[in-house]
């Protein structure tokens, strides 16, 4: 595993007191894409502290957006590429919640943490 300052290649996104902070490697295994990055290490926190049984959790895109300011189409589109870059690590579909349609989300941190390795392995980072 290449570490950057004790770093594993996807860790947490810390979201608290006006504060994103996003794993450096997370960024390097997206190619520089801060947004992607923001959004799939805030999905893998999710997964690790509001999974069900069976792994799946939602949050509403609304909810994401305001987390990592950035706007709901945004976090629509950076799911997409999550899914296209990593498409072992992710899973979505739709359940209702309260009556209304929304898309929960399987992430396996693990195979994340191997493709994010993968990849910088060949950067050689």
């Amino acid at each position: 595993m290449k570490l950057v300052k004790g770093k594993r290649a996807i860790d947490v996104t810390v979201v608290e007191a006006d504060c994103v902070c996003i794993p450096s490697n997370a960024i390097r295994a997206c190619g520089g894409n801060y947004h992607l990055a923001a959004v799939i290490s805030y999905l893998a926190e999710l997964s690790l502290t509001l999974s069900d049984q069976d792994g799946w959790f939602y949050q509403k895109r609304k909810d994401i957006a305001q987390a990592l300011v950035l706007s709901e189409h945004q976090v629509q589109r950076l799911v997409t590429a999550f899914k296209s870059k990593f498409p072992s690590a992710i899973r979505t579909k739709r359940k209702k919640v309260e009556g209304v349609p929304t898309v929960h989300f399987h992430i396996d941190v693990a195979e994340l943490e191997k493709e994010m390795e993968r990849i910088l392995d060949e950067r050689n980072w």
